[in-house]
């Protein structure tokens, strides 16, 4: 897989390189394993609040059944 990086993107990654010792091509592999991981903890954590949503909505309307 090829990607195209933006100069500004470039530029950064040159300077990460230069302070880490890291080669650029690591510094990519990081960059998109650490993105994918929050994609990952967002999207549990979204599912999460559903069931939370949802759970909610049937205790109100238990509540307001038992009024």
């Amino acid at each position: 897989m090829e990607i195209e990086i933006t100069k500004e993107v470039d530029t950064k990654q040159n300077q990460i390189s230069s302070v880490s010792g890291l080669n650029r091509k690591k510094i990519i592999i990081k960059a998109i394993d650490y993105y994918l991981l929050v994609l990952e903890k967002e999207s549990k954590l979204k599912n999460e609040f559903d069931s939370l949503d949802k759970l909610s909505d049937e205790a109100l309307l238990d509540f307001e059944e038992n009024l």
